[in-house]
């Protein structure tokens, strides 16, 4: 059931980013670098006037825009970017979205960036139906970290701890 709802809201983001991404007033926001007095490191992103909060990152050293996705279990990719960013297929996987079953695959991302934070083997789903959409920056790779949303303005940190124990 676990897939089956979070297909469910796949279906509804595609829909969203699909709407998102054929508006040109829709514009990708850079990160804002972010360092604490404790040595934490992070990124602070700005509300895209659609709503979301998107940033540039790199998934296995491919520029990528993410659209950050809290609802989203795993950093879900287009089987564009898959190809593109060398993440290889794992298991088949069926999924149900709004628009009904698709299939779709389980991988793990080599190395995700999102300004200087960096996790490696991260969870995703490879989805062909995303077409050119790049990705949604779901809780495989945000629950590694802590985030707050203040305003227009979330912040995404890695604490020090976590940053020099090796778990980049």
């Amino acid at each position: 059931m676990y897939l089956a709802a979070f297909a469910l809201l796949l279906g509804m983001l595609t829909w969203l980013f699909s709407q998102y991404s054929t508006h040109k007033e829709n514009t990708f926001y850079e990160t804002s670098v972010l360092e604490t007095k404790n040595g934490d490191i992070g990124v602070r992103l700005l509300k895209s006037r659609s709503g979301h909060y998107i940033a540039r990152g790199e998934i296995n050293g491919q520029v990528v825009h993410l659209m950050v996705d809290t609802g989203a279990t795993d950093v879900v990719v287009s089987e564009k970017l898959a190809r593109k960013a060398g993440i290889k297929k794992k298991r088949r996987v069926t999924i149900m979205t709004a628009n009904g079953q698709t299939k779709g695959w389980s991988a793990n991302i080599i190395s995700l960036q999102l300004g200087q934070i960096v996790e490696r083997d991260v969870r995703a789903v490879i989805v062909p139906s995303l077409g050119d959409m790049h990705a949604l920056l779901g809780m495989s790779f945000l629950e590694r970290l802590t985030f707050a949303q203040t305003g227009n303005e979330l912040t995404i940190k890695k604490s020090v701890e976590k940053y020099s124990s090796g778990n980049r």
